[in-house]
C-alpha cells in the first residue's frame, strides 16, 4: 500500500489519469455501466506504471545522456501515447452512444 502512496505523489500524470477517469466513470455510470471502457482506463493505468518504472530505472543507473537512455523513455511514452489512444477510442466506441442519448 505504501507504494501506491509513493507513485501518487510522486507521479502527476497517475494524478491527471485519475481524475479523468473518475469523471469519465461518472459520465457513464448515468447511463449504463460498460466493463470495456473500465478495462481500457485499467490498461492505461498498467502503461503508464511501467513507463514510470522504465523513466526510474534509467535515472537511477546513470544521469549522463546516452541514447539508449533516451530511446528507453521515448518508447515508454510512445507506449502511453498508444494506451491514451486506445482508451479514447474504446470510449468514443462503447459509451459514445449512451452519453450521446443523454443529451
Amino acid at each position: 500500500m505504501n507504494d501506491v502512496i509513493v507513485l501518487s505523489d510522486d507521479q502527476r500524470h497517475l494524478k491527471t489519469i485519475g481524475h479523468i477517469s473518475y469523471f469519465l466513470h461518472g459520465v457513464v455510470a448515468i447511463g449504463a455501466v460498460l466493463p470495456g471502457v473500465q478495462g481500457s482506463v485499467l490498461l492505461l493505468l498498467m502503461v503508464e506504471l511501467l513507463n514510470s518504472a522504465i523513466e526510474a530505472t534509467v535515472d537511477r543507473v546513470s544521469t549522463e545522456r546516452h541514447p539508449l537512455s533516451g530511446r528507453a523513455k521515448d518508447l515508454g511514452s510512445a507506449a502511453v501515447m498508444l494506451a491514451v489512444i486506445l482508451m479514447v477510442a474504446t470510449w468514443a466506441l462503447i459509451a459514445g452512444p449512451v452519453v450521446w442519448k443523454l443529451f
